[in-house]
């Protein structure tokens, strides 16, 4: 049997206020980074494709993800090389055979870590690439904007073994360290080209974590993106790293001031503001039932000099794909890849053609230029089932135990209180005994609103862009319509 796990950490700011004066005594700081893991299938190794005999029903789910560490601090690179080095050990014994005796059979189990929940700046620490454009592969700024490289198609050749290798060969010694060990850094003469990106050495060893683009931070730094192409242009400040002009500044806040007013009075969410690029609001903005609110979001600043009509309608083609993109990414379903490729590579020749004023950002480049391939990866599948949406929703939960649920004494102690409370929460067989609340529609158990017989199959009339979509996944010739695991 090989079982899948995909695991990740993530830190939380903003604790000092439960810390007291504990805080200042033991030296905690006011940041937690905390590890989880979730099971997501186990299948049969036999010929491949491996057949598949048990998948999770909610991969994603906050209930499915395990607790693994808590530890007091934020993503240092201090605390991130003492949690590398402890998975790397505690993940290469997994890998190893597991005998489980199971009634009279004897089951032999190999485990599969996909390190698939972190965001780029744990990555890029992990990898020691601090000075990388995009994590996925050698290319800078300026390449991903060439429309000939985007034709030919941008390779994934980043490994973790290739950057160990790199460093290996070019790090130079420059002292010992108390406990006999060597140190080691890299000369800043080098050519970039040859180091890589890197900075430093690869805290992980054994596993890699170049494999996959979490589909909830992708959706959230398309969002951003879109923002920042929408303030750019409504300010008309499209010179990067410029002098600085009082006029334009001014211009700039002005702009930031109306895209937060009109996006709460258009589409009921405030863009672009103090913790406001959320995934519910990255779903609004993109949902196909307010493209046209948003669109009205977009102005063109006279400074530009360009055509406005074929900039608004450019800007309403790339919302629209952006949407259909994320939504076939971050899906369950198995994906037409050369269609989503040649999909992908149309809407980043739109990108940097009818917007070549704006940089492309590490993640939109990542996507827009490695997704096919990354679903290739994935068994031909979208990435929803290796989603981060578990483990960011524990942070949530975080919190709140404890806030009401842990004990105040002492921080050790309030952290124990709290991994506990969350082992025993997401235990699978005290969630067999939690009520799944009924549906709405019939206030029957046992299904969703979504799965409602009473609903029917086709009640839910197709928008143009779930008919492009039906056009890049393989859906069942007996039903109709888009799968809901597409309405990520």
């Amino acid at each position: 049997m090989l079982v899948t796990f995909i695991a990740g950490m993530d830190g939380s700011g903003g604790q000092a206020k439960w810390n007291g004066l504990s805080s200042a005594i033991s030296g905690f700081s006011d940041h937690l980074l905390y590890g989880g893991i979730a099971m997501i299938c186990i299948k049969v190794e036999s010929t491949e494709p491996y057949p598949t005999i048990y998948t999770v029903p909610t991969p994603s789910s906050v209930d499915n993800e395990r607790p693994l560490f808590l530890c007091s601090g934020g993503e240092t690179d201090e605390i991130l090389e003492e949690v590398a080095a402890k998975w790397d050990e505690d993940f290469a014994y997994l890998c190893q055979d597991i005998e489980v005796q199971f009634g009279d059979k004897k089951l032999t189990f190999k485990v599969n870590v996909e390190l698939t929940q972190l965001d780029g700046k744990i990555r890029k620490r992990l990898e020691g690439r601090g000075a990388a454009y995009c994590l996925f592969c050698l290319n800078d700024l300026q390449a991903s904007m060439d429309v000939t490289k985007i034709q030919a198609g941008f390779v994934m050749d980043i490994d973790n073994e290739t950057l160990l290798e790199c460093y290996n060969a070019l790090k130079e010694e420059i002292g010992t360290n108390q406990d006999g060990t060597k140190e080691y850094f890299l000369p800043p003469d080098i050519d970039k080209d040859l180091k890589m990106g890197l900075t430093r050495s690869p805290m992980l060893h054994h596993f890699d974590v170049i494999n996959s683009l979490p589909a909830l931070h992708a959706k959230l730094r398309f969002l951003s993106f879109t923002e920042i192409v929408i303030i750019r242009v409504g300010s008309g400040w499209i010179i990067y790293y410029g002098k600085k002009d009082p006029v334009m500044q001014k211009k700039w806040k002005d702009t930031e001031a109306r895209l937060r007013f009109e996006s709460k009075e258009v589409l009921k969410i405030q863009l672009y503001g103090c913790q406001t690029d959320t995934g519910n609001a990255a779903s609004e903005f993109f949902a196909f039932e307010n493209r046209d609110a948003a669109c009205r979001l977009f102005h063109v600043d006279d400074s530009l000099h360009s055509d406005e009509e074929d900039l608004v309608i450019a800007f309403k083609q790339l919302v629209q794909r952006f949407s259909i993109i994320l939504r076939i990414y971050g899906s369950k379903e198995a994906i037409n890849v050369p269609r989503f490729e040649e999909y992908l590579k149309e809407t980043y020749i739109l990108l940097v053609t009818k917007f070549h004023f704006i940089q492309v950002t590490p993640t939109v480049h990542a996507l827009l230029a490695h997704g096919a391939e990354m679903v290739r990866r994935n068994d031909g599948k979208g990435l929803g089932t290796k989603c981060e949406q578990g483990l960011e929703g524990s942070m949530k939960v975080l919190r709140r135990t404890r806030e009401v649920g842990s004990r105040k004494n002492s921080i050790p102690n309030s952290h124990q209180d709290i991994v506990n409370k969350m082992l025993v929460k997401s235990f699978p067989r005290c969630r067999d005994f939690r009520l799944a609340p009924p549906c709405k529609v019939c206030k029957q158990h046992g299904h969703s609103i979504r799965t409602c017989p009473k609903r029917g199959k086709n009640e839910k009339e197709l928008t143009p862009d779930d008919e492009i979509i039906r056009e890049m996944i393989y859906t069942d010739p007996l039903e109709d319509g888009v799968p809901p695991s597409c309405d990520f």
